[in-house]
């Protein structure tokens, strides 16, 4: 379940999410055995501990803490578990980076094995009741008009037991079938899915302000690439850059997308085009998923484009791509992702090329990505964004 926030359903689960999802900052829960990170008024991402009264705090020393009600000013605060929320009154959706195993979190907050719940009464880990607005898209994905269909359900709860939602409906239905671990009181607010973002260029450092005015001025994008701007530009400001500086400024942009509702994100490389500070960046994404609530999927940008000092040689700087910047690339995912949940043996680390008039042509491209699909790599694209070189066929 990822559950992006809590708001005032009476204005609407929309105005609701705009509303509440700042909270988001104040209560996050990550279940990961390695990795709990909860924050109270601060920063999202902070690792201190949840205030105020609380079930959690007889737990304060377990590695693993289901999510708790909370009397505090935190309780209105949203909350995470593992899985997307989408689709969840048609069936359940798997959970599996869930630490297990899930039946001792209850036990551990006081569900007692010998003495069951009565007859015909179910049990969960978790129970969140009286919710203003469940909102939820059904069906599985959607596409055009077909994005505005969306099921609300009033009054409402959700049951979630050994990793997954067991049941959607009536709050007073579900509190009747149901006894819970931890249970939540949703106080009349919303519950929305978390936001997916698949393609974003996450982690750089700088600025490019100045660029708007050429913008204005009527410069294309590729114009401005061309005379030393964009991509070039964030280039040289990323690989001055250190570590801390560019999880820093990174994690300035995930508090905002967050905010606003995003819970997992993709993020791209991209912004050294050299070994190390394509290096760099990855290890500043990793140090981001250990320490910040939002998931991230990694994917290897090299290619974004040709830097300054191979400008007259770029089949020299593919070559680079291919026998020395993928290999490192797919090494240092091998020690990295013990930052990612469990079941990240089976993931790809992704590589994406930019094939564009004044990056990587057909040829480059298919190159590029042919040489990481030898290396275990998934394969994305940026193609025909402004010039239709077919790449797309």
């Amino acid at each position: 379940i990822r559950i992006a926030a809590f708001g005032h359903a009476a204005a609407g689960w929309a105005d609701a999410a705009r509303r509440a999802c700042p909270a988001l900052a104040h209560q996050c829960l990550r279940h990961r055995a390695r990795d709990r990170r909860f924050a109270d008024g601060g920063r999202a991402g902070e690792q201190v501990g949840v205030t105020g009264p609380s079930a959690a705090d007889g737990l304060a020393e377990q590695v693993e803490r289901p999510l708790v009600a909370d009397d505090g000013p935190t309780h209105h605060a949203g909350l995470f578990l593992r899985c997307c929320m989408a689709a969840i009154v048609t069936y359940p959706m798997s959970m599996s980076n869930v630490p297990r195993p899930a039946v001792d979190t209850a036990r551990r907050a006081g569900y007692d094995a010998h003495h069951p719940p009565r007859e015909g009464v179910m049990h969960a880990d978790l129970l969140i009741h009286n919710i203003g607005q469940l909102v939820t898209p059904t069906g599985g994905p959607r596409r055009g008009p077909a994005m505005r269909e969306l099921t609300v359900i009033t009054d409402a709860a959700v049951a979630a037991a050994d990793g997954c939602i067991v049941a959607v409906g009536a709050s007073r239905e579900l509190t009747e079938r149901f006894t819970a671990a931890q249970t939540l009181d949703g106080r009349g607010r919303a519950v929305i899915p978390g936001f997916v973002d698949p393609h974003t260029h996450l982690p750089w450092a700088g600025h490019r302000a100045a660029e708007f005015e050429m913008r204005i001025g009527g410069a294309t994008y590729m114009e401005i690439m061309a005379a030393g701007g964009g991509i070039v530009r964030t280039v040289a400001d990323t690989r001055a850059a250190s570590l801390a500086q560019l999880v820093a400024e990174t994690r300035d942009r995930l508090d905002r997308m967050l905010a606003h509702g995003t819970t997992t994100a993709e993020a791209k490389t991209g912004y050294g085009l050299n070994v190390p500070d394509e290096l760099k960046q990855l290890d500043a994404l990793a140090e981001l998923q250990r320490t910040h609530p939002v998931d991230l999927v990694p994917t290897f940008l090299g290619a974004h484009a040709i830097p300054a000092e191979y400008r007259e040689r770029p089949h020299a700087y593919v070559a680079l791509v291919v026998d020395e910047m993928l290999p490192a690339a797919r090494a240092r995912w091998q020690t990295l992702r013990a930052a990612w949940p469990d079941e990240s043996a089976a993931w790809p680390i992704f590589c994406d090329v930019f094939c564009e008039n004044g990056a990587f042509d057909l040829a480059q491209s298919r190159r590029i990505l042919a040489a990481a699909q030898r290396l275990g790599f998934g394969l994305k694209i940026h193609v025909d964004e402004f010039a239709p070189l077919g790449g797309a066929l």
